[in-house]
């Protein structure tokens, strides 16, 4: 940041550090004061507040350290501790630590402010955030500034070359942008110890106006932000939010047996605090008993581990899935006279909009997902036999769609929810068929009726369109959203219910646009938008498996130009024949043929650490280079309002 009378400030934070370091340069005739913005009183409408069970923020004290050049501020322990009995007398508060570099030329203390003049480096500390050094070493190993810029810019370059989209023409250049914009949101939010909240991440606090959910997590609204994230390469940032559930659920066990007193295993509340508490969910009819989400918890941790290979979260995923599929089977189902399992009214919602119908849909594709999964890595078949034998999903007339629930009109559709559609995203049933025909009526169903798509930012059309492989539908959808939702230049909204949400579906219904993996089955460019003429577009994406996709889309063919695949893991590969014709896989490291063949699923074996090119058999390909998106302010106008990004 420059300023009009020459000061310059460079803000620097390196990856998984507790310090944030600003240099200050030009200012040695100037005094500059930097003030911790903090809220000295938070008002308790809970007992169970979201970041701090503190009360008061008043009772700061500041230390004059180190020959003066030093301070920071610990906040005391609050009186409310008590409330929550699952929080410890030795939980550690929540404060901030300050220090000044010796460079500067002068430090005096106020209540709030430190006073400096010089040229100077202000580090910035979360005491919450100290792990690899304590407070002493903080103060007397401060890093020079350059090391510590030079962390921040490798971390800036890994970061950016885990993935690439490009999306660009004169009309869906501003959706790039948006994207990339996007994914430095969740690069600054996602590194902590806590995951990013849906409102307030770090860029907000529940003390700014009109955020209205920031005392916990809404996994519904959560999801938004982090289901792009494994397809980008950032799979570092889903584990805050896996660990969030992951290490809660001895604690989600105790209270599903007070709730559940014959209840196995656990299931997990939709709206839960960060120390597990159910205080937003119990006796919250909309979400009291929406119970599908610890599944989803659960499949998150399998693709984790398919993406990473990290065998911790197989481990994880056992453990977890296992627990949420007890409670389904030892509390949710009953099986018919018939043999068939089926969830009985009373017992679970569809999501907020279908409370305590028969087989909520989205249970029901939850089951279908990871029942089969647990049985293939423990062992159990338990769980696979269920999921063979549980009643047929819902099906309606006219038009032969499924249904929520038997009588839908009587229900009252408070957020407008369509569970029905999850079978297509996050559970991934249905691909193929009758069934995926069902699911392009529904798609068409809730774009027709439901007025909540006319102003929030949580719902996930765009990335249902993507499954469905409507491109033009994906790009209508995010350009909608972004005029509805953004306000600011730097691509932030106002609006206090949903502020990131936007952002998240719009990464994860782009990656979807150009890669996608059914069965095992990668398909490259499934739904890019064909209604744009000038239209331009490669990527480099991952999938579970550890492969690493790069494609360049023919917009005269409408199919990819070739096909390029590092394969981290050693897996068999399965392409859909992106052709209809005889293609070929050469090995890069050694130029060989390794398959040719005009099937339309294209299998080959891998080598870890290879690179494989996939084209069209006898065809030269040229990788062209791609034109970048014009520099400045961007701006989007749908002829009523506009939009801009950039200033």
């Amino acid at each position: 940041m420059e300023y009009a009378n020459g000061t310059r400030l460079t803000f620097s934070a390196g990856e998984k550090s507790p310090v944030i370091a600003v240099r200050v340069q030009g200012c040695s005739s100037a005094v500059y004061r930097f003030g911790l913005k903090i809220w000295k009183k938070i008002p308790h409408n809970y007992p169970h507040k979201f970041f701090s069970y503190l009360n008061d923020y008043s009772a700061w004290e500041n230390y004059d350290i180190v020959g003066g050049r030093n301070w920071f501020g610990i906040e005391k322990r609050g009186s409310d501790v008590a409330m929550d009995p699952s929080i410890s007398d030795s939980e550690e508060g929540f404060g901030f630590i300050t220090a000044v570099g010796t460079d500067s030329a002068f430090v005096r203390i106020s209540e709030k402010t430190a006073q400096v003049t010089g040229d100077f480096t202000l580090y910035v500390a979360h005491p919450a955030r100290f792990s690899a050094f304590d407070t002493e070493k903080f103060y007397t190993q401060m890093p020079r500034f350059e090391d510590f810029f030079q962390k921040n810019i490798e971390f800036w370059h890994s970061y950016w070359n885990k993935s690439l989209l490009i999306y660009s023409s004169k009309t869906s250049d501003y959706l790039e942008n948006m994207y990339y914009i996007s994914q430095y949101l969740f690069a600054c939010g996602m590194g902590g110890k806590m995951p990013m909240h849906f409102t307030t991440g770090v860029f907000r606090s529940g003390g700014d106006a009109g955020l209205n959910w920031a005392p916990a997590y809404w996994w519904y609204n959560e999801r938004c932000l982090y289901a792009g994230m494994l397809q980008s390469g950032h799979w570092e940032n889903v584990i805050p939010l896996l660990s969030l559930y992951w290490d809660n659920r001895k604690r989600f066990a105790r209270d599903t047996r007070k709730k559940y007193p014959f209840s196995e295993g656990f299931t997990v509340p939709e709206t839960v605090s960060w120390c597990g508490s159910r205080y937003w969910t119990d006796r919250v009819d909309l979400v009291e008993n929406i119970h599908a989400s610890a599944l989803e918890i659960a499949l998150l941790m399998y693709r984790l581990w398919r993406f990473t290979g990290e065998s911790v979260w197989k481990e994880r995923f056992v453990e977890f899935g296992t627990g949420a599929a007890d409670f389904y089977r030892t509390v949710l189902l009953e099986k018919s006279k018939g043999g068939k399992y089926f969830i009985p009214a009373g017992r679970s919602n569809a999501r907020e909009s279908f409370i305590g119908i028969e087989n909520p849909v989205c249970d029901l594709a939850g089951i279908k997902k990871v029942f089969p999964l647990l049985s293939v890595c423990t062992g159990n078949s338990i769980y696979d036999e269920i999921a063979k034998h549980l009643c047929s999903f819902p099906v309606g007339k006219c038009p032969e769609r499924f249904l929520s629930g038997e009588k839908e009109e009587t229900f009252l559709r408070r957020n407008a929810d369509e569970p029905t559609l999850e079978l297509l995203w996050p559970f991934d049933v249905y691909s193929e068929g009758k069934e995926r025909e069902r699911l392009f009526y529904n798609y068409e169903y809730r774009s027709g009726r439901n007025e909540v798509l006319h102003y929030i930012s949580w719902d996930n059309s765009a990335i249902w369109a993507a499954c469905l492989g409507m491109g033009d539908e994906v790009y209508n959808f995010n350009k909608k959203n972004i005029m509805l939702t953004q306000k600011y230049a730097n691509g932030l909204g106002t609006d206090g219910n949903c502020v990131y949400e936007y952002n998240g579906n719009l990464i994860h219904s782009m990656n979807l646009s150009y890669l996608q993996s059914h069965d095992g089955v990668l398909i490259v460019f499934p739904a890019v938008p064909k209604n744009i003429g000038d239209f331009s577009s490669v990527f480099t994406l991952w999938e579970e498996g550890g492969f690493c996709v790069s494609s360049e889309y023919d917009v005269s063919e409408y199919c990819a130009k070739f096909v390029h695949i590092y394969s981290a893991r050693g897996e068999k590969c399965r392409l859909k024949n992106p052709w209809g014709r005889c293609a070929e896989v050469v090995e890069e490291e050694s130029g060989q043929k390794i398959f040719s063949g005009n099937e339309n699923i294209l299998e080959f074996g891998t080598k870890a650490g290879r690179h494989y090119w996939i084209a069209p058999e006898g065809e030269q390909f040229v990788f062209q280079k791609m034109l970048l998106p014009e520099a400045g302010c961007k701006k989007l106008y749908d002829g009523e309002k506009k939009v801009r990004l950039g200033n």
